[in-house]
Parts: C-alpha cells; structure tokens; sequence
C-alpha cells in the first residue's frame, strides 16, 4: 500500500497544509512516516460520523434526487454503513472506543432528521454545480531562476458543494462545531485555509471568481449523558431539544469574498508553498515547533512519538490520504 508521502506524487490536502504550519516534524510524522491515532476523541468522531451521512446523503440525491433522510430510521440505514467503515479501519479498537463510537452514532442519529428537515430547500430550490466535488489541481509556484522549469504543488482534496445563487458562485462549507461564536467566524472566515483554498479551487474548475462562503454549522449536542441514562433515553433528550431549538443546533453564515483580500490570500499561500516544497525536497528548515505540543485541542497526538520515540495507541495507516478514499477515513 501507499502509506508514505510523496510532494510530486501526493500533492497536498488542506488537512496537510494545516499541519504543516503548525510543526514541521507533525507533518512528517504523520504524512512521511504515515502515523495516525487509532480512535479518536469524541468531538472528531462526531465530526467524522456526521460528515460521511451528509456526503452520502448529497451525493445519493445529487445522482438519484432520492428525497433526504427526515426519520431516525432512515439516518440509521447511512450510521449503520459508517459504523461498518469505522470498525474496518479501526482493527485495534477498544471497549471504549467502540461505545464512544455507538455514542456518537446515536447522537448523529438524533439530530440529524432534522437537521434535514431545517434545510429541506437544499433538496428543492438550490441550485447545486457540484456536491462532495473530488479536485486536483496544479498551483504554480514562482521560478527559481529565469532558466528554471515551470514549478508547482498538486493540491488535492474534496469539497462539500458548489452553488449557483442570482447568477454567482458561491462555496457552500460544513462544519461540526460544539461551540459557536458567530462573530469570530465571520472575521476569521476571510483568511481560513480551508474555505480560500476551495474558493481559488472552484475559482479553476469554473473559470469563474466565487462570491464567497456558505459556512453550514451542525453544533454538536452539549447535553451529558446521566450516570444510568441509557443511550436510547440520552438520544431521545437529544431529540427533544434539537426540536425545541433548531436555531441553536443548524446555522449558517455568509461570507463574501473580496478580490483584493483573496488575490492577498493567494500570494501569502504562494510563499507557503515555496518553502514547503523546498522543505519536501532537501529537509531544508526542518524544525519542531515547541508551542504546538499543547494547543486549544489538548496534548498533540504526536506527542508521545515525537518526544519519547513512543507510538503508544498509533499505527501505521494503509493511505497518504484516507480523508479522500471511499469512507472518508473514519
């Protein structure tokens, strides 16, 4: 299997781009030397559940405009097939793992129906170009010297949609989010990694220069299980809030994408991906960054490896990029 990363082979994903700026030595950790967590906290695994329901649920409507899934029986028909994915590429599961996992199956479950139908016009009125998009596509980098050959990065990834509304292009973006504060991701919107580095994709793919940014919010349930609280009573409290307040679990923003802040945006990524590239052919600049072994997440998950040459719960994954194989790398 392809475990090992390659620059000219691979190309890069956002999800690597994002660590390599935080610590050099996490992206070869876990791209070069191809190191991943088994299991995963249960916010990611949340994140994870609902991102694969929704991708099969658009793309099932995108090929086949089957209606959404309003029902908790029907979310379980896609939670079952994540679950079967999940334990597939998490052989070494514990006990633990595996009831976080039916946690986090229950809560998707719960919530999901209605988030469908709170955005029932997602399947009616939008006029949708493109859903759960795969893209690969070249970013020209500067030459070296007047006699240099033409140089760039592949960037490569999936995006969750593009829409077509009065005419303009817009990037339509989901996240999973505990908390949500509405201010700071305006402000902050206009230099996210991920959401400028899809605009500039859609921006090659169309030919044409995106509005902005729907950024799509599913909050995850803050509500905490009781000590004896079975899980079907706990998803059933789940339920029962997100009916008496979908305001607070589905949100959506608008962002707007100016031409001189993204043409900004891209000269700054364009200096990134210099020194990256320069990093990838000659270990040039290879350093560990000290501040990121504990961030806002909790203790880097490299951690262990990266300071005590011990894998603890890691392993060796199969793919450079599971997150763009079938199953989205649960």
């Amino acid at each position: 299997m392809d475990k090992q990363w390659v620059l000219k082979k691979h190309g890069v994903t956002q999800g690597f781009l994002a660590a390599w700026l935080t610590c050099p030595e996490l992206a070869r950790l876990r791209y070069q030397e191809g190191w991943t967590v088994i299991g995963a906290s249960g916010a990611l695994m949340f994140g994870q559940v609902v991102h694969w329901v929704l991708d099969a649920v658009y793309t099932d409507f995108a090929n086949e405009k089957v209606a959404p899934p309003t029902t908790n029986e029907a979310v379980q028909q896609y939670t079952r097939v994540v679950e079967g994915l999940w334990r597939r590429e998490n052989p070494m599961a514990t006990a633990a793992d595996l009831e976080q996992l039916e946690e986090c199956l229950g809560m998707a479950e719960a919530v999901l129906p209605f988030y469908f139908q709170h955005w029932t016009a997602d399947f009616q009125k939008t006029d949708w170009l493109a859903l759960e998009l795969s893209f690969e596509e070249l970013w020209s980098l500067p030459l070296k010297t007047v006699r240099s050959k033409p140089r760039g990065v592949w960037i490569r990834g999936k995006l969750d949609g593009v829409r077509r509304v009065n005419g303009k292009l817009w990037l339509f973006e989901t996240k999973t989010k505990g908390r949500v504060e509405s201010e700071a991701i305006v402000d902050t919107l206009s230099m996210d990694l991920q959401v400028n580095l899809y605009l500039w994709v859609i921006q090659q793919i169309y030919e044409e220069t995106p509005v902005g940014t729907v950024y799509n919010i599913i909050r995850r349930p803050g509500l905490k299980r009781g000590g004896s609280e079975t899980l079907e009573d706990f998803c059933a409290r789940i339920a029962k809030d997100v009916v008496t307040r979908p305001d607070h679990y589905f949100m959506r923003f608008e962002s707007v994408a100016e031409e001189t802040e993204h043409k900004a945006w891209q000269e700054n990524l364009t200096v990134v991906l210099d020194r990256l590239s320069d990093w990838a052919k000659k270990g040039k600049d290879h350093f560990k960054n000290p501040i990121s072994c504990q961030g806002r997440y909790g203790v880097c998950d490299m951690a262990g490896l990266c300071l005590r040459g011990d894998p603890g719960r890691l392993r060796v994954r199969d793919t450079v990029f599971p997150e763009l194989e079938e199953g989205g790398g649960l």
